[in-house]
């Protein structure tokens, strides 16, 4: 990829953006609908692979036009995106025969099982009523099995294509700049949501950000802030370990202080402390002095440029919520895994095919493994437990000749797992992983 050729999608990535913000404050929705295909069909006319660069970007992202405005009441911005990447790496699958490795496989088996999981609960909630959103509507879950399908089935193509030539440089920039605009819309938050823009929640975010300053922006990957801080820590562990790896600092420290921002924005304490032991992590294991003072002196330097919202999450480590969290008799998060466990013991019908009745409780568990068994069920619970040990054991604390340090952007995946009731935090994951076991060898540069 030239220098010329780098800089497309960012420069034509903030001129699609600006253009959607001016249509959304104009009211101009369906038009704003109707430009991301102009867009998709622009990269893919400049270059197939730049298509790939816009499905990464929008992976954990919300469209930037509500979902309610569709073309023919069935093409959305997701719709139009993951299917212009399905039809690329569809087709260049029947020309392209590769070879999986043991992290591709396992990437790809926790995407066909989470699909599974999308699919089952929306499926069972309908026909038993449990959703009353959708409860009898079947036209609208063959739209979202049709979206899910076109999103996790590029997905598992991508895992499979990702050591062609030049493949990961188009996935890296779409990560890159994902996360900028991601952390972006946190910041505007309030300016984003008076002019319309697809702020999930944003009936409740005048609260939350009057209350506790809080932000998501246009994460919408599932789950809360929580989710979205897990999602920007991992990704910054992701960033630590390649410029372990290279020494290219600079190639690196924008992005990071963007994640480094957006964490703290999110005000998640499970987030914090996961960059916290991250940074610990790489100051313990790593050996060089340029190293840990070059990441030494950014800390420094973040804490005088954030230091109003590192302020914030320090207070909200103090807060009485802190002390709840763990608290079984309270509300909070041990509380609610006590209280779900219950349920589930009192409905063992629960353990063959998930719930058949709502629980009386109108908040989630916090904790994705009791989050399984209560809508799934036993037998997918201990499919992901099996999955989940194997993930446990690419763990590496040492860099390989030809590999990173898996655990900077591993472990925050496994905080989420027992604190958010989604695995959308670890969208990414399933790329890093195959990435980083051979992110300098000869496949990566050529196939």
């Amino acid at each position: 990829m030239s220098k010329k050729v780098k800089f497309i999608f960012p420069v034509t990535l903030f001129l699609f953006s600006a253009i959607q913000l001016f249509l959304i404050k104009s009211g101009l929705f369906q038009i704003g609908v109707f430009f991301y295909l102009i867009y998709a069909q622009v990269l893919f006319s400049i270059d197939k692979k730049y298509i790939i660069a816009l499905f990464v970007f929008h992976l954990p992202l919300l469209p930037y036009i509500p979902s309610d405005f569709k073309l023919f009441s069935v093409l959305g911005p997701h719709e139009i995106i993951y299917g212009y990447s399905f039809f690329y790496l569809n087709n260049l699958s029947k020309t392209t025969k590769v070879k999986l490795n043991e992290f591709q496989k396992l990437s790809i088996k926790f995407v066909y099982l989470f699909f599974f999981i999308k699919v089952y609960i929306i499926v069972k909630d309908n026909i038993l009523g449990l959703d009353a959103s959708n409860a009898g509507n079947v036209l609208n879950i063959v739209k979202k099995f049709f979206r899910y399908f076109l999103y996790f089935s590029s997905l598992v193509l991508l895992i499979k294509f990702i050591y062609l030539k030049d493949i990961y440089k188009y996935v890296f920039d779409g990560m890159k700049y994902s996360v900028v605009v991601l952390v972006l819309s946190m910041v505007f938050t309030v300016p984003l949501i008076l002019m319309g823009a697809n702020i999930k929640d944003k009936e409740m975010y005048f609260i939350a950000v009057a209350l506790r300053e809080r932000y998501m922006g246009f994460y919408g990957s599932g789950g809360d802030q929580n989710s979205a801080g897990i999602f920007l820590t991992s990704f910054f562990g992701f960033l630590l370990a390649l410029y372990e790896k290279t020494g290219k600092i600079k190639n690196y420290i924008i992005f990071m202080g963007f994640a480094v921002l957006g964490i703290l924005l999110t005000g998640s304490r499970t987030s914090f402390m996961a960059l916290a032991i991250i940074i610990l992590l790489f100051l313990i294991t790593n050996k060089s002095g340029k190293d840990k003072f070059l990441i030494l002196i950014a800390c420094v330097i973040f804490y005088f440029l954030f230091a109003k919202q590192l302020d914030l999450v320090i207070q909200r480590f103090l807060d009485p919520s802190a002390a709840n969290a763990i608290d079984p008799n309270d509300t909070g998060r041990v509380g609610k895994w006590i209280l779900y466990t219950n349920w589930i013991i009192e409905h063992p019908e629960t353990l063959l095919i998930g719930n058949l009745t709502n629980i009386p409780f109108r908040l989630a568990p916090h904790n994705y493994f009791i989050y399984i068994i209560y809508h799934i069920g036993i037998i997918p619970f201990l499919i992901f437990i099996k999955l989940f040990i194997k993930l446990l054991k690419k763990i590496k604390f040492k860099m390989g000749h030809n590999s990173i340090k898996s655990v900077y952007y591993i472990l925050p995946f496994i905080l989420a797992m027992m604190t958010v009731n989604s695995h959308g935090s670890s969208i990414y994951l399933w790329l890093y992983l195959p990435i980083g076991a051979y992110f300098l060898s000869d496949k990566m540069l050529k196939y």
